[in-house]
């Protein structure tokens, strides 16, 4: 197609998904930078609010059980330890594969039927 003296470029359209991700600074060519920095703190920013979100429900709570197969168990831990007011709260960490609603059970039930025990 072209434009009074320009003609336009035949480049093909990216395909969904495949774009540029760049975030320019300035109009120089050299003065763009992806979102890599901005999807991070975005990504952060959910995790605290969903970290809150469990905090609230965590009130007047004596023993938790954190298990899973990913990393947040691990940091929502750490995030529990650092703040005072869980200081009393007996907490276990646990790595588990995905398993049945009825395997959860029966491992939470062993789990906590084993500290009244003790």
């Amino acid at each position: 197609m072209e434009y009074g003296c320009f003609k336009e470029p035949d480049v093909p359209p990216e395909p969904d998904g495949e774009g540029k991700d760049l975030t320019r600074f300035g109009a120089e060519p050299g003065d763009a930078s992806n979102n890599e920095h901005k999807k991070h703190n975005v990504h952060q920013n959910q995790i605290k609010a969903y970290f809150l979100l469990l905090e609230k429900r965590l009130h007047a709570k004596e023993e938790l059980l954190l298990m899973g197969p990913g990393i947040s168990k691990t940091q929502f831990f750490h995030y529990l330890q650092a703040n005072k007011q869980f200081s009393n709260l007996k907490i276990e960490v646990m790595d588990s594969e995905k398993m049945t609603e009825n395997q959860l059970l029966a491992l939470v039930k062993e789990k906590f039927t084993e500290a009244e025990n003790s």
